[in-house]
């Protein structure tokens, strides 16, 4: 209708108008600078804008897309400043032809009418996006006007980075602490335990001496003789010393419980001061995010240069642009997008008179969606294009070797094949295309910055790529697991799903191991293999471990089998540094509660490319796997509990697997179970004594030869004689030195 056509007519103006006071703005800060290119070519536009803006009219679509030409050339220019890409080769030929249209407006006027389309076709599909624009920066000043605007600061990137870096060492910090409530909440319920044991014999003590009369012998003779025990109780200083100990363990076990009290609340404020950090972590996080908006200029310019060197037609819509994005991740993915829109307007877009017979419309149309799904950034490209054609690929990779005639591959391994370094189906490079080199580089760098890439295509309907990214490479969710008694951290990208132990089962097909869970059957590896660990034995042993359903940058899910899984939660992530070489499948390290640092893995890239962490000489025949030695263990003896641990501390010091005994006879059945390679045992000990376990161990047969060191504070040469004529090896008094108890267990364990 007429009035529709008036409303955008004005639209256009208001358009022009801003065109106009931009060129305005940026030639008088070109000049200001000393940037003369910028300033002449704006000077230039500007009359041209000028011109129109007097006469009421709109370009015609060659005026249009010389204006178009002319504000990329700007915007190249402006990068190249910026250090962003290199100057625009075609600078001079866009202000040559802008110079030619400003004397032919200043020779001839405005083209006529009949020269310019109606104003709906006039204006180019990329334009619509900015006419939008326009209105809305015409319309901000009327809501904007009884808002003040909002205060900003520049803020130096390092100082952001030092920020991050201080939230995540109080993270940390937060972490340990949290840490050692925990530890100490689990010793306090051990004192619990103790008070309650200690609080039993104190009654049986009490009931030896009120109701089974135990006394000392002069309790007994100073009792009157008129009174039986049962009529009178009679007093003495053990009875005293006996109700001093009840009263003294009542007091203690309320002791134990303000204290559990008081732990229980440091908890909660542990858990709000962790809560407090992230979200100071977020918010300084948000002080590097910029919008995907800012780089749309870029995007849509690529668009439509790509369409000029091809004679195309397509128009770019981007959906979610206010989605925020950290600016290194957001610098990482730009030339990658580029590629995929030029790829999409090359080999996707067909020609308009092609499009116009398959009853589609001559301007091809490309949707960018990008949204935040969890902690991972997801772009979608999708156009109506002609889609990949899937039967050139197979013939190019046939010529190339890649696959052979009799091979068949499905859809998916088919579209995978365009990521191949070298592969190409054009059978000559131009400008946009032929090189084998765009999707290679696109598909290289997401793996570098821990994303994924998935790739659909409909013959006649076009193709869809969806590129998944972390939201910020500096923390991460993960699951810890335990792996043969050390702990990893498994960052969540790639997790599907945990599976309980025994929820599946672990089947042999030929050369693979399979996990099949229902009526799904997925390929099955451990995490040992994939870590090339030593294989535990006392896996054979254990129950069947949890499963991990993990999806690859394929989009394959497979299974990974973990000992245990611990715990999950958010982790400050720290790089390996510039002294460590990249290590396949380790993103960085963290920094746990008790103060170990973890490894952090990534699954996905772990199932790519296996990780090395032994390395084997090169004459090995073996693999390391095989060739590795295995640990020798201790058992330690005592029934002190506090000698217990210190014993257990100085041999795993001394690089020995270490178990604990609280006497002889737990001892016995320890050893029963696995044989240790040295005992470590306390003389004075309840139920079975150090001498009457190193004779037990002589006149086993499994055990006569096994190495007893003892350790007592007996130092008589009784004693010594004694534990001679038990089979003690070697007799040590305590305080023990321990470099002379280091060199007895190393001479036991190798005698040569």
């Amino acid at each position: 209708s007429s009035s529709a056509i008036g409303g955008r007519w004005r639209s256009a103006s208001r358009m022009s108008d801003v065109a106009r006071r931009i060129a305005h703005t940026l030639k008088a800060r070109a000049n200001t600078v000393g940037v003369r290119g910028i300033a002449t070519l704006t000077h230039q536009m500007e009359d041209i804008l000028q011109a129109l803006a007097q006469h009421e009219a709109l370009p015609n679509r060659a005026l249009a897309e010389t204006l178009l030409n002319a504000a990329d050339c700007l915007e190249s220019m402006s990068e190249s400043l910026l250090g962003m890409s290199a100057p625009p080769s075609q600078a001079q030929a866009v202000l040559q032809e802008v110079l030619d249209w400003a004397n032919r407006i200043d020779r001839y006027g405005i083209p006529a009418d009949d020269d310019a389309p109606s104003p709906v076709a006039a204006q180019p599909t990329p334009v619509a996006s900015v006419e939008a624009e326009a209105e809305a920066d015409s319309a901000a000043p009327a809501t904007g006007s009884t808002t003040a605007p909002e205060a900003t600061l520049r803020v130096p990137a390092h100082l952001v980075d030092e920020l991050l870096r201080l939230v995540g060492e109080s993270i940390i910090l937060t972490g340990q602490v949290q840490e050692q409530v925990r530890k100490t909440v689990a010793h306090t319920r051990s004192v619990m335990g103790q008070n309650r044991l200690f609080l039993q014999l104190t009654n049986e003590l009490e009931q030896l001496v009120d109701i089974r009369n135990v006394s000392s012998p002069l309790s007994r003779s100073i009792q009157r003789g008129d009174f039986d025990p049962l009529e009178l109780e009679q007093y003495n200083e053990l009875n005293t010393v006996t109700h001093r100990l009840v009263e003294a363990v009542t007091d203690t076990r309320e002791l134990d419980r303000a204290i559990a009290d008081n732990l229980s609340t440091l908890d909660s404020l542990l858990v709000d001061q962790s809560r407090l950090h992230r979200e100071s972590q977020e918010a300084v996080l948000r002080t590097r995010m910029v919008p995907i908006q800012s780089i749309v200029p870029r995007l849509q310019r690529s668009v439509r240069q790509t369409c000029r060197l091809v004679d195309k037609e397509a128009e770019l819509t981007v959906r979610g642009a206010d989605t925020p994005v950290d600016s290194n991740v957001l610098n990482d993915m730009v030339d990658p997008l580029m590629h995929i829109l030029r790829n999409a307007v090359d080999h996707g877009i067909e020609s308009p008179a092609e499009r116009q017979r398959l009853g589609k419309p001559p301007v091809g149309h490309i949707e960018l969606q990008v949204l935040r799904e969890g902690n991972a950034i997801v772009i979608r490209c999708q156009d109506d294009g002609a889609g990949l054609n899937l039967d050139i690929i197979r013939q190019t990779a046939l010529e190339r070797g890649l696959i052979s005639a009799d091979q068949m591959l499905e859809d998916e391994a088919l579209i995978r094949l365009i990521l191949l370094p070298g592969f190409s189906t054009r059978g000559a490079a131009t400008q946009t295309s032929g090189r084998g080199i765009g999707m290679d580089m696109v598909y290289s760098r997401l793996l570098e910055m821990k994303g994924s890439l998935h790739i659909q295509s409909k013959p006649g309907a076009g193709c869809l790529m969806e590129m998944r990214l972390p939201v910020t490479l500096i923390a991460t969710h993960a699951l810890l697991v335990r792996l043969q008694g050390r702990l990893y951290a498994l960052s969540d990208r790639g997790i599907e799903q945990i599976l309980y132990p025994g929820a599946g089962t672990i089947q042999r097909l030929g050369k693979i191991t399979t996990y099949q869970v229902g009526e799904a059957i997925y390929e099955l590896s451990s995490l040992e293999t994939l870590l090339n660990l030593p294989t535990d034995q006392r896996s054979q042993h254990r129950a069947e471990p949890p499963a991990l359903l993990v999806r690859e940058e394929t989009g394959v899910i497979r299974a990974v089998l973990t000992q245990e899984v611990v715990d999950s939660r958010d982790l400050v992530v720290k790089p390996l540094g510039r002294y460590v070489p990249k290590i396949n499948g380790v993103v960085g390290a963290t920094i746990l509660g008790d103060g170990s640092v973890a490894p952090v893995l990534d699954l996905p890239e772990l199932l790519r490319t296996p990780v090395l962490l032994q390395t084997a000489s090169a004459d090995q025949s073996t693999s390391p796997t095989a060739s590795a030695p295995r640990r020798q263990t201790a058992l330690a003896v005592d029934d002190s509990l506090s000698a217990r641990r210190s014993l257990a501390q100085f041999a795993q010091d001394a690089g020995l697997e270490v178990r604990t005994a609280r006497d002889g006879l737990e001892a016995v059945e320890i050893i029963n179970r696995k044989r240790p390679d040295i005992v470590l045992a306390d003389l004075e000990m309840p139920r079975m004594n150090g001498l009457e376990l190193a004779a037990h161990l002589r006149a086993n047969q499994a055990t006569k030869d096994l190495p007893v060191i003892m350790i007592t504070s007996r130092s008589t040469d009784k004693h010594r004689l004694e534990a001679e004529r038990a089979g003690v090896n070697v007799y040590v008094t305590k305080p023990f030195v321990e470099d002379e108890l280091l060199g007895h267990i190393k001479k036991l364990l190798h005698p040569s």
